[in-house]
């Protein structure tokens, strides 16, 4: 009877790198490096939407209206006899506060940049930012019908609406989701999160 023609074969290395991996899968988001990848790539997302003036979903954002046109011109210095509405102005970026607070290596201040073993959490504290992201509409107050006509010299009457449109900022596309599933695949083979994120 023949012998049996049997490859033995070891896996000391592979295991050995599976239980690296698994040790790395289960310490999460406590890598610095995975961490830091992830943060620079929401910030060039989101910064990109801000330039682009376009929503996560690629729609792009509700032009300024008029009266904001003004007033940043106003605010700057520049009176025009004809307005070119659009040109000069990008929606959310008056003085920068909002997309500062979003920039990928911002730490501090309005940023947030938190994270536990298992989520992340990235945004911004800016007060308006949230109306902006989901769009907001409100009874004009007395209060601000008065502020409204001295400062932006617009009469609305008390119970009209204000309208903030929404401009969504925050939020990933069905590419940028892959590709932070790439960001954190490479980390968890290699150890080290990709620097090109």
């Amino acid at each position: 009877m023949a012998e049996p023609l049997v490859l033995e074969y070891n896996p000391k290395g592979a295991m050995a790198n599976l239980r690296a991996m698994g040790k790395r899968i289960q310490d999460g988001f406590s890598d610095v490096s995975l961490v830091r990848s992830i943060f620079n790539y929401l910030g060039k997302v989101t910064i990109g939407h801000f330039r682009e003036q376009r929503a996560p979903d690629g729609s792009p954002w509700v032009k300024l209206s008029p009266v904001t046109e003004g007033v940043r011109d106003e605010r700057h210095g520049r009176r025009r006899k004809k307005p070119k509405r659009g040109r000069d102005h990008k929606a959310l970026q008056d003085d920068g506060t909002l997309m500062r607070s979003l920039l990928p290596r911002e730490v501090g201040g309005d940023a947030i940049r938190e994270t536990s073993p298992d989520t992340l959490r990235y945004g911004t504290n800016v007060p308006y930012g949230v109306y902006h992201q989901e769009g907001r509409e409100w009874p004009v107050t007395a209060k601000q019908r008065g502020w409204m006509l001295a400062n932006l010299g617009v009469f609305k009457p008390v119970g009209s609406i204000l309208k903030i449109p929404q401009r969504q900022f925050l939020g990933l596309s069905n590419e940028n989701e892959s590709r932070l599933a790439q960001i954190t695949e490479h980390w968890a083979v290699d150890g080290e999160a990709p620097a090109w994120s």
